[in-house]
């Protein structure tokens, strides 16, 4: 279940939400955007800190609470 990304901010590695820039899409993790993507969480962790990287194609960022 996704029950442990409840947690608060400061609990361990807070769950971070990643947009794919060129859809707009949105998700709760970046393992959640990896699952939809059929990718890889690190490719797209390493994409949201460095804006010239691409995975699949596409560009990511991180979303702010």
């Amino acid at each position: 279940g996704l029950a442990h990304g409840h947690k608060g901010p400061n609990a361990g590695t807070p769950s971070q939400k990643i947009e794919i820039i060129e859809t707009g899409e949105k998700f709760a993790s970046q393992a959640e955007c990896a699952r939809a993507l059929k990718g890889s969480i690190a490719r797209i962790s390493l994409c949201a800190r460095d804006p010239n990287k691409t995975h699949k194609g596409y560009h990511f960022r991180r979303i702010e609470d």
